[in-house]
């Protein structure tokens, strides 16, 4: 059998905390570079496999199989540049390369004995070689389709006859049923014929990606470990009985909030109330992944990982993320804290609303086609194991379609219902909720409403609950997403995450957080022994049921008009029971002195924007003719003023350049630029040597700092703007904040 055909039974999720691959490789030595190589055709390697191993000596090319399949070779070498002569060699697709300086059997954190309360950490052993197979390129187009009629095989041998070679073809499923294949890799003339056959409908290129729904990142404010005396502490009663109510003193300001009963003055708490804390209960997070092993300042693994060892926790990976080389352990979202956000808030030790909940990550790419292995293999772990009735979901990206305008229509389109809407259906008929973040392009015009998938399927058949973000003061966040889809708010403003170092936090806003709160409170509720919803309900009735109870006054209470957010059902009295917030005895007297008033939050940016406008349609041999310009427009702060109409630039710069696209590496630009925003005369000053510059304006104490945006150098980072007549694309270059 063609290694192809093999691939193609497989599952398309593959169980990646089952998945480091045995390796002969031994602990590498100072100054050792590896290389991972990838042949064009897997199938074909024996004569390639030879040439390496001749060239490069037998001990030091070890083949990489998984299940029998061959993905890799591994080489090892003191040269460090040999990365080059191996990918000219015939039959290699792509290469690789990590160097090490050293190889390191310790950790700075030990366990002192059996008996430590400190992180057991395993000594860093050399990996295994892992499944880190891309069949093409990182930035090669590759294609998603549905079957159209019943004749499943003959379409499926059909397809792997027209992808290209070294390629495979993967199923989509739903418990079992093939609805589609994805990861296609066409050429031109493939794309055309594999659209005009009779068994496929709906080819989709996979451009289109999952946004995070967090707010674009200012400056981080990192929070070392604290001292002693100030650090956080979780009092517990040991011999307590569940159910009872306990404490979090000095909790960040999300959970005091999480907790606070109608009434309570905000600004005089400080403890975190809760009880029952999820014991017992899966938390399923999708995402771009979590770090597992990360050690919060209290110098403890904030996931509770079984045995206390992050190793231990259940990791499970797409096949897209494996290809694409994703470490399972690792978050690979922007800043690489999402995913790890997300977990941390619903059931972190430290951060968390469901502090013993146990913690599942699906791992998957910003591939929009990915959403659909992800869910299926969270359907399959909650039937095979039973889990149906203790089992949560939080997902918190979200797409739209450039080639469907109007929300509604999207919502009902047939092809995202089927390819999307069913699983999440199946999941929801499991009687399992799933929390979903409602989106953060709310400052846009137009978008005040949700209008992303798989948000967007909610409906009365199709029951999920829709979170958004509002403030400390119980006011929407300006850039949170609503309308009549939307469920339930929970802090999302300057929420406390872990930073993607050790020991230190950092505060975020965004949709996706205060969705992470949502998940933690019904983890939390499924661990109650008596329900507090009519548990006699199945199916869709009881998600139903659960999120009845969410918008009742027993879990939630309007902080302003309109604006109902969670509250975890911590009454005064169970506040005072336990000791909340109470002064402590040695307090010093108040400074008479009046604090200073604080600075005034910052509401308004400027966004700088790289621009490019191209002909779409020529003649042959005619020139495409491109205008790039450099746009200047005036947003509120954390909305993304990308695509904003050009017309309401308050400065535009057009280059002379029409050769070449702007926003393929735009740089810096140069120079001052005057024009007036939000009622000031401004320069914008930049000396073009590798900084975004700042902003002057009349009448205000110093510059404005501006910063980069992440977009500015991303290998995704333009977008296309415009739809119709002429190609327009763009890319976030820098904003400016006040």
């Amino acid at each position: 059998m063609k290694l192809s055909s093999i691939l193609l039974y497989a599952s398309p999720f593959l169980l990646a905390f089952a998945s480091e691959l045995p390796s002969d490789i031994t602990a590498r030595s100072v100054g050792t570079t590896t290389y991972t190589v990838r042949p064009i055709d897997r199938a074909n390697t024996y004569e390639t496999e030879a040439i390496l191993k001749s060239r490069y000596g037998e001990e030091n090319v070890v083949t990489n199989r998984y299940n029998g399949i061959f993905m890799s070779w591994t080489i090892t070498s003191p040269d460090s540049q040999l990365a080059g002569a191996i990918e000219a060699l015939e039959g290699i697709q792509n290469v690789d390369s990590k160097h090490e300086n050293h190889h390191q059997n310790h950790h700075p954190l030990r366990a002192r004995d059996a008996g430590s309360s400190h992180p057991v950490v395993e000594d860093e052993q050399t990996p295994a070689i892992r499944a880190r197979e891309r069949l093409m390129r990182r930035d090669n187009i590759w294609y998603s389709c549905l079957a159209n009629g019943t004749e499943i095989e003959k379409t499926e041998e059909y397809l792997k006859s027209k992808v290209q070679q070294g390629s495979e073809v993967l199923r989509l499923t739903i418990r079992g049923k093939i609805i589609g294949w994805y990861r296609l890799f066409l050429d031109d003339n493939a794309k055309r014929e594999v659209e005009a056959y009779e068994g496929i409908r709906f080819l989709k290129d996979n451009v289109q990606k999952v946004e995070e729904f967090r707010a674009v990142t200012k400056e981080d404010r990192l929070h070392p470990l604290p001292k002693s005396h100030e650090s956080p502490q979780i009092s517990r009663d040991r011999n307590r009985r569940s159910g009872t109510w306990e404490k979090q003193q000095n909790a960040d300001k999300a959970l005091v909030m999480d907790s606070q009963y109608s009434g309570g003055d905000l600004d005089r708490m400080k403890d975190f109330v809760h009880k029952s804390d999820g014991e017992g209960i899966f938390v399923y997070v999708v995402d771009r992944g979590v770090r597992t092993n990360y050690i919060n300042p209290e110098n403890a693994f904030e996931f509770h990982p079984p045995d206390n060892k992050p190793s231990n926790i259940e990791i499970y990976q797409t096949t897209n993320s494996i290809y694409d080389g994703q470490k399972k352990d690792e978050d690979d979202s922007k800043d690489h804290i999402h995913g790890t956000g997300v977990a941390a808030k619903a059931l972190g030790s430290l951060y968390g609303v469901a502090k013993k909940a146990t913690l599942i990550v699906i791992k998957n790419t910003d591939a929009v086609i990915d959403f659909v292995p992800a869910m299926e293999q969270i359907l399959e772990d909650i039937t095979t194991k039973g889990r149906a009735q203790k089992s949560v979901v939080i997902y918190t990206g979200g797409w739209t379609v450039s080639w469907i305008d109007d929300y509604e229509d999207l919502k009902d389109d047939i092809y995202h219902q089927r390819s999307y809407g069913d699983i999440v259906r199946q999941l929801l008929a499991e009687g399992v909720p799933v929390v979903c973040a409602s989106g953060n392009d709310g400052a846009l015009k137009g978008r005040e409403n949700i209008d992303t998938l798989p948000a967007l399927f909610q409906d009365d058949g199709t029951p999920l609950i829709n979170v958004g973000a509002a403030d400390y003061a119980g006011q929407r966040w300006f850039a949170s997403q609503g309308g009549s889809q939307l469920t339930i708010y929970a802090p999302g403003v300057d929420i406390t995450i872990p930073q993607n170092v050790d020991r230190q936090s950092r505060t975020d806003s965004g949709t996706s957080l205060a969705a992470a709160q949502v998940g933690g409170l019904i983890a939390t509720y499924l661990s109650y022994a008596q329900k507090p919803w009519d548990d006699s309900k199945t199916g869709i009735e009881r998600v139903k049921a659960i999120r009845d109870y969410l918008v009742s006054q027993a879990s939630s209470w309007e902080r302003q008009p309109g604006i109902r957010m969670i509250w975890n059902g911590a009454t005064k009295q169970d506040h005072d029971s336990v000791g909340a917030n109470a002064k402590p005895h040695n307090a010093a007297p108040k400074d008479p002195t009046p604090p200073s008033p604080p600075a005034p939050e910052k509401s308004q940016a400027l966004g700088i924007v790289a621009s490019t406008r191209s002909n779409k349609y020529t003649m042959p041999n005619e020139r495409i003719m491109r205008e790039n310009k450099w746009l200047f427009f005036s947003a509120k702060r954390g909305a993304s003023s990308t695509c904003y109409k050009e017309i309401d630039a308050v400065l535009k710069t057009k280059l002379k350049e029409d050769r070449k696209a702007l926003v393929d590496n735009p740089g810096w630009l140069a120079g001052t630029y005057s024009f007036k925003i939000d009622n000031m005369d401004c320069d914008y000053k930049n000396d073009g040597k590798g900084n975004p510059g700042a902003l002057w304006c009349k009448g205000r104490d110093g510059p404005i700092e501006c910063f980069e945006e992440h977009k500015h150098t991303a290998q995704d980072g333009t977008l296309e703007c415009e739809k119709g007549g002429d190609e327009v694309l763009r890319r976030p270059v820098a904003y400016c904040e006040w």
